[in-house]
């Protein structure tokens, strides 16, 4: 099941210029997201109903975000992603660029968590692996 998940994950980023319209099919009811070790808009969101207050926050603080991942990896029930996200800041004419970590959490086939971290090790150590 976890190579399932990381395509899963692979299609939701491949989704995003979308703004995941198709989300709801692979998200849990109970669906968390966790943005709370975001710098700009900590947050932690509950539900689909959360999950699209999320990406409206998202969209009130990006113009033309891009999210694209860079790796991702097998976990068991869990799925690391490192991805680079750009663009610019409402209001800014500064483009920016970052890099991002998160771990994607399954049941039952769906989307059960979705958790921001700051590192790479932070994101691999809450699974249990290792830089």
């Amino acid at each position: 099941m976890s190579e399932e998940n990381v395509e899963v994950v692979r299609r939701l980023y491949g989704l995003w210029p979308n703004r995941v319209s198709a989300a709801k099919e692979v998200l849990h009811p109970d669906v968390a997201i966790d943005v709370g070790q975001n710098v700009l808009t900590p947050a932690l969101y509950h539900g689909f109903d959360g999950f699209q207050r999320f990406l409206e926050r998202v969209e009130e603080v990006w113009e033309n975000l891009q999210v694209e991942p860079e790796e991702l990896i097998d976990a068991g029930d869990n799925v690391v992603a490192a991805v680079r996200m750009s663009g610019k800041r409402r209001g800014s004419n500064m483009k920016a660029e970052t890099r991002a970590f998160t771990v994607w959490t399954f049941r039952e086939g769906k989307v059960l968590r979705y958790t921001s971290y700051r590192t790479k090790r932070q994101a691999l150590e809450s699974v249990g692996l290792r830089e």
